[in-house]
């Protein structure tokens, strides 16, 4: 499996009135983190902050 498979994220953006649910879903391994946003929030925000939050649980993860 190469390094750009490996590091694949999928994201779904859902509205709740004034916020968006930020779901980010790690390919390689099913893990799942969610964030809410405001919903005013830049798309490009609201994946930076999803897949930083999926890093760092993929950080805590491999540390247990």
């Amino acid at each position: 499996m190469s390094q750009s498979e490996k590091d694949e994220i999928l994201f779904e953006f859902t509205r709740l009135g004034q916020t968006v649910r930020v779901c980010a879903v790690d390919t390689a391994t099913g893990l799942e983190v969610v964030t809410i946003v405001p919903a005013h929030t830049s798309k490009d925000i609201a994946m930076r902050q999803a897949r930083s939050k999926l890093r760092w649980r993929l950080q805590v993860k491999g540390a247990t």
